[in-house]
């Protein structure tokens, strides 16, 4: 095909040296001569030589008129991958995950993209339909299905921004592709995926299946690569806070941990800070594919109900990864429900008492630790959910129902402790409590007085771990009556153990929540157990352990789904959601059961969000969002594994537009022939001059002008 195809009628040009060769043949003059005998064989050879090089010089003459009026037309040969004619769909996908925020060349690479894509939509054709598409952003809308109207093309890739999720692009492009194979089932396809092609998100069995996909639709695929930056990245990988819940005003621990590319080497700062205030900087002097762990102690005052806790970078090449985010939840007080085991007041006067009096040692008005009293008689008409931790102290026989009412408030997440007493109620009620399973209780009596003495647990539970942080010292205390737990459940946990090798307390999980036993009672009637400082440290720490473990923080990265338990019945829970930014909406959620959890999805922005349950009691949740650590590594995959992975559909991988105008002009247009039509007139023109001084130096070399005279003779 031409491109110029009028240019051909200088076709007409080719006659022109044929005319200009009958003109100026010359007629042949007759001259006398004495003999010819001489002459004959000398006119005979040249009239040969000079017929086959006339004959040359017209056709080389001929030719390059014919190749030059041939090039001016501009020819291009036509192959197998070459588009159709008409008008096109171009189906525009661009990388909107994290890596994308990565900067190069002065911009970051979406800008890049966002900016190539326009390029190519201005050049296209009037008639060609565009798609647009933006893989790894839910919450961005297509336009889709393609359309002409290139206008509106142009103000989606203005207003389009890159997310901060990851993704598998081969599953990302497979869904495209099926969704315009059903709306363009007959239009010739262009697919054009502007990415930095990141090797941490690469699925080359996936690939492979897409490759299959777009050489049976005919498909032409461009994988348009954006730079990777030449400099190296350093990024926060984690954050952790101990502990994840705090009351009142608390010290916590943050340690962050900081790595790197193996193009990085150099000096950045880490700063911690709660909220938007700075509490600590730290300089660090970074090495290539390392790891450096930074701790700091922060104090945190119970201000609000969430403490935002962040690491943050300097920013490099990859400003998105360089601030990490912890949400921890923090109260004023937590509450707490005392049962007393007797039917009348004056029946409990000790059962309690020792525990509320380690829970507010100091008998403060406004303590940490909020106790209620109640009798055993009235626990089935308390709504225990209102309660962190609920602790049952000398309590009789149990009864199905109130041991059915504390099972279900362990498993929706609270915390039962059950002291025992006089009135052997224990006794009964791990035949009730499904979760302590094989657990066996047999009682022990002294004949006299007998000092009870504590080792510690092999197996031990958190609580012990950090009793043993206070203090490490084994305590001994009279006694002359205790339990004895024996067949011990292997999930259950002990807190401490006494010198018979049984435990001081168990701890078993059930379901949300747990259930703590322990083998000698609330009050100072078998023991003087309640006496000792490990008492006090045993039942703030339960309190606190219920209290992190219910804490209704939670910290995730951008595409994981916030994962929200709830006691209640009910299968449909409604939320207000407040973003990083503090916009708001409502969405409504639904599980398949009372005992699944709820999952929020949809939450696409770095930092915290507050999700307010439309409950009875209302209740608040906190989520920190993070970007995804597998979007920190920016290598990119090598060009032979993106074209071996996709056989066999031929990949284009243009860096740049420039680059990419020359391959879609080749696609459009076929192969261009005039640059060697061009360079093949050159050569005839050269033999032409060749064969034309050839005939010049002929008639130089004839000895006396014998050839001039045998040109004029008949």
């Amino acid at each position: 095909m031409f491109l110029n195809p009028l240019v051909l009628f200088g076709l007409a040009a080719a006659a022109m040296p044929i005319a200009i060769h009958l003109i100026n043949r010359r007629n042949p003059k007759p001259i006398p001569l004495s003999t010819l005998r001489f002459l004959q064989a000398a006119l005979v050879k040249t009239r040969r030589q000079r017929r086959l090089t006339q004959i040359l010089v017209l056709l080389c003459r001929i030719l390059i008129i014919v190749l030059l009026a041939l090039a001016f037309a501009r020819p291009r040969l036509s192959y197998s991958n070459w588009l159709p004619e008409g008008p096109r769909t171009v189906i525009i996908v661009l990388d909107g995950t994290a890596s994308l925020h990565a900067r190069a060349f002065g911009k970051s690479n979406f800008d890049r993209a966002r900016s190539w894509a326009m390029q190519l939509v201005q050049d296209l054709n009037d008639r060609d339909k565009v798609a647009f598409f933006i893989a790894g952003r839910t919450d961005a809308a297509p336009i889709f299905p393609a359309v002409s109207d290139h206008p509106a093309i142009f103000d989606g890739l203005r207003a389009a921004k890159a997310g901060y999720g990851s993704m598998s692009l081969a599953i990302e492009l497979a869904v495209i592709v099926d969704r315009v194979h059903n709306e363009h089932p007959n239009d010739p396809i262009a697919l054009h995926v502007f990415s930095d092609f990141q090797a941490t998100n690469w699925n080359a069995q996936e690939f492979r299946r897409l490759g299959s996909r777009l050489a049976e639709d005919d498909i032409r695929l461009f994988m348009n690569r954006l730079a990777v930056p030449a400099v190296g990245n350093a990024w926060v990988a984690d954050i952790r806070v101990v502990p994840e819940a705090i009351l009142g005003n608390e010290d916590v621990t943050v340690e962050a941990d900081i790595e790197t590319d193996s193009r990085f080497s150099g000096a950045n700062l880490l700063s911690f800070r709660i909220d938007d205030d700075e509490v600590g900087r730290h300089g660090l002097m970074l090495e290539p594919n390392a790891v450096s762990r930074q701790t700091s102690s922060i104090t945190v005052d119970a201000v609000a109900d969430a403490a935002l806790i962040s690491a943050r970078l300097d920013d490099d090449v990859q400003p998105v990864d360089n601030v990490r985010y912890s949400v921890i939840s923090r109260r004023r007080h937590v509450n707490v429900l005392l049962v007393k085991g007797g039917a009348a007041p004056h029946e409990t006067l000790s059962d309690a008492f020792f525990v509320e009096r380690a829970l507010n040692p100091q008998r403060l008005s406004n303590p940490l630790f909020r106790c209620t009293s109640v009798l055993w008689s009235q626990i089935t008409d308390i709504e225990t959910s209102e309660y962190d931790s609920v602790f049952v102290c000398n309590p009789p026989p149990f009864e199905a129902e109130a041991a059915l009412d504390l099972e279900l408030y362990v498993r929706n997440g609270g915390t039962l402790v059950i002291y025992p007493g006089f009135r052997h109620g224990l006794r009964t009620a791990y035949s009730y409590l499904k979760s302590l399973g094989v657990l066996k209780i047999i009682p022990e009596s002294f004949p006299t007085t007998r000092t009870i003495r504590l080792l510690h647990s092999v197996k031990s539970h958190p609580v012990e771990r950090n009793a043993r942080q206070v203090t490490d010292q084994l305590f001994q205390f009279p006694g002359k009556e205790r339990l004895l737990f024996t067949r011990v459940g292997a999930a259950m946990q002990a807190f401490y153990h006494m010198d018979s090798g049984t435990p001081l307390a168990v701890n078993a999980r059930s379901g949300r929540g747990a259930i703590w036993l322990s083998a000698l009672p609330a009050d100072r009637s078998w023991s003087e157990w309640p006496l000792s400082p490990l008492y006090v440290i045993f039942n703030q720490e339960v309190v606190r352990q219920s209290f992190a473990r219910d804490a209704r923080a939670m910290n995730i990265e951008v595409g994981e789904p916030a994962i929200i338990p709830w006691p209640g019945h009910e299968v449909h829970l409604r939320v207000s959601i407040t973003t990083p930014d503090d916009d708001q909406s409502t969405a409504v959620l639904t599980r398949a059961d009372q005992d699944s959890d709820y999952l929020l999805t949809g939450l696409v922005k770095l930092g915290l969000y507050r999700l307010a349950l439309e409950s009875t009691p209302p209740e608040t949740r906190h989520v920190a969002v993070n970007v995804p650590q597998a979007e920190a590594r920016l290598d990119a995959v090598e060009p032979s594994v993106i074209t071996a992975d996709l056989r066999p559909v031929t990949v284009y991988q243009p860096h740049d537009y420039g680059e990419q105008s020359i391959m879609l002009a080749e696609l459009n247009y076929g192969y261009p022939l005039w640059p060697w039509l061009l360079l093949l007139a050159f050569a005839l023109g050269t033999m032409e001059e060749l064969f034309a001084n050839t005939r010049s130096w002929n008639r130089r070399r004839s000895p006396g002008g014998t050839g001039n005279v045998g040109r004029r003779i008949v």
